[in-house]
């Protein structure tokens, strides 16, 4: 149909080709795909007007970028956030966009504690090119707000788009002291920056103030193994992988993560209480885990010495 309109329009059958176009957008519903379809038909055709209404009713039909328990998966959003990232492009080139994010400005205003509002308003001032006013809006975020974790976890995002990344580290320690089960995840989305900016450490300490047990196994593993291969930080490393040891062992997967953290273990194992704790507790878990013994020696290989 856009195709016959666009020939239509060529044929000089203006009349015919706005009215193809109009009965398209009255059966379009809520269809998002034909939204976007009938945007790109009218930029192509530099009409910016329709082009700026049917940009309106794909942000009305669409969330803003957040993040909460029910979130879609990761692909859905992000193609959603481009969607309408396309929409406010249409809006500016209009001249509309400024007047939205005014307009959105006064709702916060009447709504403050609005989060869909603070992530849309936050969206709207990156596409309009203003991302420290986006940052702005979650940089006061209190975690001791009950109602803030939502607004912390989008704020951590924010910075990282517009490369606040020490600003992006702090909000997610202060997410993950009241949310830890967002670490499994959302592991390397929340590592990433604290990677960039060597603060990986921190990460560490804070799972031990919060508590391993609150963190699932394979990533307290991982991220030990991390500190030991990438970050080189022993210290830190050495504390985090005996409270791994100090946790109980409960089936197979507690074995297949020690298993992870000693092929970068080395150095800590020349301390000599570290490696016999370490012996005992693999010789607990084989004995208590399913094939235990099959899995003691899974994976390693034996030096000239005979140390395994």
């Amino acid at each position: 149909q856009v195709e016959l309109a666009k020939l239509m329009r060529s044929l000089d059958m203006r009349e015919l080709a706005a009215d193809l176009v109009r009965r398209m957008r009255s059966r379009g519903g809520s269809n998002t795909d034909q939204l976007r379809t009938l945007m790109t038909y009218f930029q192509t055709q530099d009409d910016k007007e329709q082009a700026a209404e049917v940009a309106m009713e794909l942000l009305q039909r669409t969330s803003p970028m957040r993040v909460s328990a029910r979130a879609q998966s990761r692909n859905i959003n992000t193609a959603e956030s481009q969607l309408r990232k396309t929409a406010m492009q249409a809006l500016a080139a209009s001249g509309k966009l400024t007047a939205l994010v005014e307009a959105t400005e006064k709702r916060l205003v009447q709504s403050p504690n609005s989060q869909r509002l603070r992530a849309e308003l936050s969206e709207l001032y990156v596409g309009a090119g203003k991302p420290d006013k986006a940052a702005a809006l979650f940089a006061n975020s209190k975690s001791e707000d009950l109602n803030s974790t939502a607004a912390l976890e989008s704020a951590a995002k924010q910075f990282v788009a517009i490369g606040k990344l020490d600003e992006a580290c702090e909000a997610y320690l202060k997410v993950l002291r009241r949310k830890p089960q967002l670490f499994q995840n959302e592991f390397y989305e929340i590592k990433r920056p604290f990677d960039q900016t060597k603060r990986v450490g921190e990460l560490a300490d804070l799972v031990m103030e919060v508590g391993i047990k609150k963190f699932e196994g394979y990533r307290v593993s991982e991220l030990c193994s991390d500190l030991m291969r990438e970050s080189k930080d022993t210290e830190r490393a050495s504390r985090l992988y005996l409270a791994i040891l100090d946790t109980p062992v409960v089936g197979n997967n507690a074995m297949y993560n020690l298993n992870n953290v000693l092929s970068n273990a080395r150095d800590l194992l020349k301390d000599k209480p570290t490696l016999e704790k370490t012996v005992q507790y693999l010789i607990k878990g084989s004995k208590t885990t399913p094939n235990g013994w099959s899995m003691l020696f899974q994976g390693y290989s034996t030096s000239g010495d005979g140390r395994h």
